[in-house]
């Protein structure tokens, strides 16, 4: 979650910011039951059909494929639970951390 808000982003800013809070008091809540809790958000736009509509996308600037989350969605998923809980991450950040450094693959022509 980010305090660089779009313009009008204020209440997307606090849902965001909700989630977050939520994730990680939850993470603390169930660790004892070896259950991991996490936030998992877009490292930036991600070309989608909402992105889109919204005209989010900037045609001057690499639109990423949404394969990032799903990707970085696995790699959590798979992690042990009791290290890997309590985070709130962003998908290019999770990818890294794997070892995952070149993302030109997530970069999608418009």
């Amino acid at each position: 979650a980010s305090l660089d808000l779009m313009p009008g982003g204020l209440v997307y800013g606090l849902a965001k910011m909700g989630t977050t809070l939520l994730s990680l008091g939850l993470a603390k809540e169930v660790q004892e039951h070896n259950i991991a809790v996490n936030s998992l958000w877009p490292g930036g736009t991600r070309a989608t059909e909402g992105a889109r509509v919204l005209r989010m996308l900037r045609d001057d600037a690499p639109w990423v494929s949404p394969e990032t989350m799903a990707d970085a969605a696995v790699i959590i998923a798979s992690a042990d639970p009791a290290s890997f809980t309590g985070r709130s991450v962003t998908d290019e950040e999770v990818l890294r951390e794997a070892g995952i450094t070149d993302l030109s693959r997530y970069h999608v022509s418009h």
